[in-house]
């Protein structure tokens, strides 16, 4: 069995712990950036990063793209380009953190129903926003690790695949030793509440502590026979955990979904209200063509 950290260093990272979750609640910058970032390397170690991870199949995902913040000249016109409705070509030129990102890393981020990524994504009226079906075999799965925790709604409804995995992340977790059980246990439910947390928009360090864990565990975290993960699946904030969305390595994505099975253009005419409160869109096109050679949308 693994052998147990004493009483006081188990009291000085949970201590640690505390402290990180009142500086998430308040703003990060750049002076503690750097400080946060040697402080959190202390939980990304095999005593104490006690992560579970799955293999699944996810034949259809979807995508939904704000046009006018992918183009360049940042117009509200139509997307042609294939590259547009993926993840960001140019990870040098990504500067800020995103949910499991940290800077200079691309990610792709999808969800299973576009209701739930217009939640997320929040188009405003008239603004066109494209959506991208993509498919691939059901034997193909993906190697995960999922943001298990905060898996139940205030209303108590359940999403079966977090329950299943809390499930056999408690059975894991009882057979560490007492103190690294507790800082696991801690740490685990650190990172799961930073994948929920509500980000402004101009928040540029808001999503600080999921992108580092985000970006740990795609990058650097294995599955126990080695095997790299492939993708995060975590709580869809704006359904308070109903529902998942997921994030991709690119070089898996590419493998994995070659190329849309639809794309389709919306007109936002208008955001909910509390009278109202749903997306009202009108559809401006769709299509299942593609010029995968030259990377093109072809309507």
């Amino acid at each position: 069995m693994q052998q147990d950290i004493s009483n006081f260093e188990a009291t000085q990272l949970l201590s640690i712990l505390q402290q990180l979750r009142i500086i998430s609640e308040n703003k990060i910058d750049a002076a503690i950036e750097q400080c946060l970032i040697t402080n959190l390397k202390r939980f990304t170690t095999d005593r104490f990063f006690v992560h579970l991870t799955a293999e699944k199949s996810f034949p259809q995902i979807k995508r939904l793209t704000i046009n006018e913040k992918v183009r360049e000249d940042r117009r509200n016109d139509r997307l042609i380009e294939l590259s547009q409705i993926k993840y960001h070509p140019f990870p040098e030129k990504i500067s800020w953190y995103g949910r499991a990102n940290m800077k200079k890393q691309s990610v792709l981020y999808a969800g299973f129903d576009t209701t739930t990524i217009l939640n997320e994504i929040k188009p405003k009226v008239g603004q066109l926003f494209t959506v991208s079906t993509w498919r691939c075999s059901d034997t193909e799965k993906l190697t995960l690790s999922p943001i298990f925790k905060n898996w139940m709604r205030p209303d108590n409804i359940v999403n079966a695949f977090y329950l299943s995995t809390v499930n056999n992340y408690n059975r894991l977790i009882k057979q560490l030793p007492k103190n690294i059980a507790q800082v696991s246990d801690e740490l685990i439910q650190f990172i799961a509440d930073a994948f929920i947390k509500r980000v402004e928009e101009t928040d540029e360090y808001g999503y600080f502590f999921s992108a580092y864990f985000g970006s740990f565990m795609l990058n650097d975290f294995e599955t126990n026979d080695g095997k790299p993960i492939d993708a995060i699946v975590y709580p869809s904030v704006a359904e308070d955990g109903e529902f998942s969305n997921v994030a991709i390595k690119p070089q898996v994505f590419d493998r994995v979904y070659p190329q849309p099975y639809e794309v389709e253009e919306f007109l936002v005419e208008s955001t909910p209200t509390i009278d109202s409160p749903g997306y009202s869109a009108i559809r401006c096109g769709r299509t299942n063509n593609f010029d995968i050679e030259k990377g093109k949308i072809l309507w």
